[in-house]
């Protein structure tokens, strides 16, 4: 059970039989997002958890992290994602990549493809959030023309980006256009 003054975003330890020492309870606290007050502890501390094999655990930390960039509100436009991306020095975008590669580790498709699509928002620049798209596409089983046009976006974004054009390349080849 859950004390009733903890914090509401908090996570239970994973296991019941926890034993809190001295040597364990920044271990503990990282896990639940205690004491970790900003966002850039809590991507550590999501990445820890990624190391671990702790997808579930990851993913938390790397909401709460984006709850602490976003504040009150969803940003409702690509201008609100960009900004945000801005001010926090490039971090939202990264734990947005992040956080879409956990959902897909979690066979969340729907909700990678929707992190991979903020990150697109917060970063258009950035090939890797274009690639988390696609994957998530991909897992999702999109319609192959959905998955072309939003590679089409990631090339015209990033017309350097080599995965992007052999991604590029692959879908044509699916959809039985020739280059």
């Amino acid at each position: 059970p859950t004390p009733q003054n903890a914090p509401a975003r908090a996570m239970t330890p994973s296991s019941p039989t926890s034993v809190v020492t001295e040597d364990n309870v920044s271990k503990i606290n990282a896990e639940h997002g205690q004491q970790l007050g900003s966002p850039e502890a809590l991507k550590q501390a999501g990445n820890d958890a990624v190391r671990a094999g702790d997808f579930k655990r990851a993913s938390h930390m790397f909401t709460l992290a984006i709850d602490m960039i976003v504040a009150e509100s969803t940003p409702k436009g690509a201008g609100e994602w960009f900004a945000l991306d801005a001010k926090s020095d490039g971090l939202l975008h990264l734990l947005l990549a992040n956080r879409s590669l956990m959902h897909l580790n979690l066979k969340d498709a729907a909700a990678a493809a929707e992190d991979a699509e903020h990150c697109c928002l917060a970063r258009p620049d950035w090939a890797k959030g274009h690639l988390r798209l696609l994957a998530a596409l991909a897992a999702g089983d999109a319609p192959l023309d959905e998955r072309r046009t939003a590679c089409a976006r990631g090339v015209r974004a990033c017309p350097n980006a080599a995965q992007l054009l052999d991604a590029q390349d692959e879908l044509d080849r699916e959809a039985g256009v020739s280059n």
